[in-house]
């Protein structure tokens, strides 16, 4: 890792500034374990860091690294493998080593693989994509030690997949492992510092907090709002009737998760695609306390299409920050410091800087959006790939 991307994680993520090796790197170079590999596969290289299917025919082939990670209370693991060589399948990924060395990795619930025919599995195949990976190919696996949630990367870019943690049994470790299927297969391996994929530099789970990939909720959403499109990203006020009383309301599926222990930063954005009189809101709100009829004000912190910013009923701002169709708007809290920030096109609105956002302990507060008129439509996105840079924001606002 060069020193321009440690210095932005220092500033990111507070537990950095402690040591990198904590956070990014493995605490012990690490490297295959020959005791742990099939007696096919060969490890080579004075760094043992080179797998080589030497056996003849085909079969699933696996060996574990020598050391487990170490479940601190945050930072990342991860490692990559280069491609030299896949006839069939590989997979790379995490497992305990009850996992066989002849075995199908995924299938039981204490490991995880992305094979090379663009499978993800965890107990099962979770996700058919169009991931498949080859000759030449980077690709890498890691984990959150806080969260336990899992990522994968494919030369050098994070893979949108469906949400995946994973936490050892009582007693059991967490190994990286690869298997490989076919006499000839090989890959060689990184354990870091330095990867293909850089952390500190794309913005994603391991360092912002996205639990889950969230939508809007259909179960808490108004009448008169319409959720669409295959994600349910979008709401549209699907209504006749409208007028400054008749506000719509709709939340999303998850809640923002705060805890005592988090480290990490929660931030959502939408997108106007229609607006008729200027007229909509969007934030996070107390779910047990509101409804999806009717203006939202009280246990809220929400941006208004006017430029009004509304923390609490209390309300500040002008014509300099409206937005309307085609701006994208941004509301954020880092979890530690609960500071709430508001961007517009990308850019944080200065002016706004709070520090009051409550503990949100009973994980109530969601984000949500209100339309009014007929016809006004949104769409969220809730990450990880925004239009504000959130490494940015925090690399300057933390000490």
């Amino acid at each position: 890792m060069d020193t321009n991307s440690y210095e932005l994680l220092k500033a990111v993520h507070p537990d950095i500034r402690k040591n990198i090796s904590e956070n990014f790197s493995n605490p012990k170079q690490n490297c295959w374990d020959v005791n742990a590999s099939h007696s096919d596969l060969e490890i080579f290289g004075s760094d043992f860091l080179k797998v080589h299917y030497k056996g003849d025919g085909s079969g699933r082939r696996s060996v574990f690294a020598k050391h487990p990670i170490l479940f601190t209370e945050s930072g990342i693991f991860y490692f990559e493998i280069k491609i030299k060589s896949c006839k069939n399948l590989c997979s790379i990924g995490l497992s305990t080593k009850a996992m066989r060395l002849d075995g199908m990795v995924g299938q039981n619930s204490d490991s995880c693989a992305y094979q090379s025919d663009g499978k993800f599995w965890a107990n099962g195949p979770i996700n058919i994509g169009q991931s498949n990976f080859s000759h030449g190919d980077f690709v890498g696996c890691g984990i959150n030690l806080a969260t336990r949630r899992i990522i994968f990367t494919k030369n050098g870019q994070l893979l949108d997949i469906s949400d995946l943690f994973l936490s050892p049994p009582f007693g059991f470790s967490l190994f990286p492992f690869v298997s490989l299927s076919d006499s000839g297969d090989l890959i060689e391996t990184n354990f870091g510092p330095q990867f293909k994929f850089d952390p500190a530099k794309v913005k994603v789970q391991i360092i912002f907090n996205f639990p889950r990939q969230n939508y809007w909720d259909a179960n808490s959403c108004s009448k008169n709002l319409k959720i669409i499109g295959n994600k349910s990203l979008t709401v549209h006020y699907k209504g006749i009737v409208s007028g400054s009383w008749l506000w719509s309301s709709v939340f999303a599926k998850h809640s923002i998760l705060l805890n005592n222990n988090s480290s990490d930063i929660f931030y959502y954005e939408i997108s106007v695609k229609n607006m008729k009189n200027w007229a909509i809101i969007f934030g996070f709100a107390d779910k047990q306390q509101t409804k999806c009829e009717g203006i939202i004000r009280n246990g809220t912190y929400l941006y208004e299409s006017d430029g009004k910013i509304w923390i609490n009923e209390k309300g500040k701002g002008n014509d300099e920050y409206s937005y309307g169709i085609g701006d994208t708007v941004g509301i954020g809290v880092h979890l530690i410091t609960r500071q709430i920030i508001f961007t517009r096109n990308g850019q944080r609105l200065d002016f706004f800087d709070f520090f009051d956002a409550p503990s949100f302990a009973d994980n109530s507060f969601h984000p949500f959006v209100s339309l009014r008129d007929s016809g006004d439509k949104i769409e969220a996105n809730f990450g990880p790939n925004f239009k504000f840079d959130l490494a940015t924001l925090w690399g300057r606002n933390i000490d």
